[in-house]
Parts: C-alpha cells; structure tokens; sequence
C-alpha cells in the first residue's frame, strides 16, 4: 500500500484478496475445470459424428450388398432353351411324349443356385 501511494495510484484494500494463494488456486481450478468441460464437450461432438459416420457407412454397406446380390440374379426363363432341349431329348431316349411349360419365368432366382438346379434335370431318363 505503501508503495502505491508513493506512485499516486488508488488501491483499494478490498482488492487484496485477489492476490491471495487461496485465490489464485481457486481461479486456477475454475479454469481446469472449464477446460475439462471444454473437451468434454469436444469429445462428445467427435464421438456423436462418429457415430453417425458408423450409421452411414453401414448404410452404405447394406446397399452394397443388396446390389451385388441384385447382380447375381438373372430369370429363371434365360435356362428356358436349355431345358427345352433336354426334355426333348429325354423325350425321344424315353420313346415318351413330354410337354414341357415353365409358369413364372420371370422370377429371378441366384445365378448359382439356378446351375444348382439345372444340373440334375441336364442328366436323361433312364431306361428300367
């Protein structure tokens, strides 16, 4: 006080206690204490975008995977000459009179699964 009198300044005695240890301590915690609210905060924003990073990738994936499904899948109709041939044959080997008629063709079916299916029926009849 001595010395702010000496230069002219007003100080008043009540803003001592800003000076004090305790003071200084407690601004310091007040000021940790924002910060870690801060990042907090931070943390929360970057974990909700990822989040929805995750949803949308996700999203992603399953249209993916419904149109790579989606390219694997042709008409059953498009085995439709195959089939027709084979009954014919088997037909004439048999000494039988066969009608064929495929109802749906258009159903698509897995490209696999219809050479799956084809196979069996590509065998001729046998003779008993």
């Amino acid at each position: 006080m001595a010395h702010s009198k000496d230069d002219g300044q007003a100080f008043d005695p009540l803003e001592f206690d800003r000076f004090t240890r305790v003071q200084e301590l407690t601004r310091m915690m007040a000021e940790s204490v924002n910060d870690v609210a801060t990042v907090q905060r931070n943390l929360q924003r970057t974990l909700e975008g990822a989040e929805d990073d995750l949803i949308a990738q996700g999203r992603q994936a399953r249209e993916l995977q419904r149109d790579l499904l989606r390219t694997r899948m042709v008409e059953f109709e498009s085995i439709s000459e195959r089939l027709y041939s084979v009954v014919r044959q088997a037909a004439k080997e048999c000494a039988k009179p066969v009608k064929l008629e495929i109802v749906g063709g258009s159903i698509e079916m897995d490209r696999g699964v219809l050479d799956r299916m084809t196979r069996p029926l590509n065998t001729s009849c046998a003779t008993p």
